[in-house]
This record gives structure tokens, sequence and C-alpha cells, in this order.
């Protein structure tokens, strides 16, 4: 788990290196998706930790995932000096945004969505979201005041065992696109599933090697997307070729 005191990937993986890289693409871009139904997931933080947005876009048998993702600065900054994981190289690069304090700032986490959804022109039919803790609030403002569907999601196997299935299925295959973000590619690394009697499996936070709330998040935003996109239709007419 560590290597010259700086934490590796997890000893037992969900998804290789290989096969995540290898739907990387760092040409994508969510503006390129203005209009189009997207679904997003939501993994909100207890207190300190990280707060994950994940959109996801469904398109001719694949779908495309843009994350974005939130952390208290003074937080970060703790968690830096103390696990040597680049929070503010992240932030600097416009991979990670800082909330003012020591605990999360729901308020500020709403406004910047509101933002990246006007700003991007972004359809979002649903928000998944586990709102029956810390985001009870949040995701009754985004519901009732910013009129967003906020449907509640569980963590279990029986709201998680489809949705990572489907995602490993899609990443395989090489049928799910990202944009090879930095954050998202530290947190898959991170992520070790737990599987049940029958072999369903979700993600582990408690055995996982660092935080892994956008892959929580991706993983909810795909289910969605694929259960509800509804039949494939062509997108050529106003664009070309889209590529994984």
């Amino acid at each position: 788990r560590l290597h010259l005191n700086i934490r590796t990937e997890s000893a037992a993986r969900w998804i290789t290196s290989e096969s995540w890289e290898a739907c990387g693409n760092r040409e994508l871009v969510i503006g390129d998706f203005a209009g189009q139904k997207c679904w997003m997931g939501l993994d909100l933080a207890s207190n300190s930790d990280f707060t994950g947005a994940v959109f996801a876009f469904s398109e001719l048998g694949a779908v495309y995932v843009f994350p974005y993702f939130w952390v208290p600065k003074q937080a970060a900054l703790k968690r830096e000096r103390k696990s040597r994981i680049p929070y503010t190289v992240w932030e600097r690069q416009g991979h990670l945004i800082f909330t003012a304090g020591n605990e999360t700032d729901y308020d500020a986490v709403r406004r910047d969505l509101n933002t990246i959804v006007r700003q991007h022109k972004l359809n979002v039919v649903e928000i998944a979201a586990d709102r029956l803790f810390q985001g009870m609030d949040i995701c009754r403002r985004l519901d009732e005041d910013d009129g967003f569907e906020v449907i509640e999601h569980g963590q279990g196997f029986v709201s998680m065992a489809m949705p990572t299935k489907e995602t490993e299925r899609m990443i395989l295959g090489q049928r799910l696109g990202h944009p090879d973000h930095p954050v998202l590619n530290w947190m898959v690394a991170n992520t070790t599933v737990q599987e049940d009697a029958a072999g369903n499996r979700k993600p582990d936070k408690k055995r996982s090697s660092e935080k892994i709330d956008g892959v929580v998040a991706m993983i909810m935003g795909v289910g969605r997307a694929v259960t509800n996109a509804g039949p494939p239709t062509s997108v050529y007419a106003t664009r070309g070729l889209r590529m994984l």
C-alpha cells in the first residue's frame, strides 16, 4: 500500500490502469454535449471529505463522463502535508475546487453546479444522490429551488450492484469515454470493490486505499444513464464521429 511513504494503488484493484487508460481522451470536452440529455451522480462529502459530481451522457451505445470535485481548503492542505496528495496542484490546474474553511460548503457546491449546467447548456434529466444523510439540505434545494429532479440512490448492494456491473462492462468494452481527469484517474486507481455471496459488487470506501468519491458518483451517473437513455439515436446530423 506504501512505496517510499507514498500511497500506491489498491492491492485488489477494481479496474486495471490499462483498461481505464484505454478509455481516456483529453480532447473530450463537456461543452460538445450541450443540449444532450445527461444524468448526474452526486457523492456528497461528510464534513471535510471530497464532494464529487459526475455528468454522464449516453450516445450510440457509449457513455461519456465528466467529473467535478470540491474539497474544503484547510482540510485539503492538512491532508496534502500528511499524505503527499497533490491537492494544490490539482486546484491550480482547475481539476479541483477549494471551498473555504475546514468543512464542506454545500452552498458553494450548489452554486457551482448551477453555474456548470448554465455555462455548458446541459440538459440534466436527473441527479442521483444519497440524500438521507449529510446531503439532505443541498438535495432539497437542488430539487425544490433549482428545478432539478433529484432521486435517492442508496449505497448498498441493492442499489449499487447493477450500476457497478454496467460501468465495469462499459470500461472493459472501451465504451466509456473520460477526459483523462487526474483526480478521477487517482480515485479509480484507489478503488476496491466489495462482493456479496451472490457475486454482486460495489465500491468499498473502507477498504480502498484512498478516496473514491468520484468513482461512486460516476457509477451512479452511468447506471442512471444506461438504464434511462432509451434506444440510441443518430447525432451525425449535428456533428461528426466522436472517438473514444
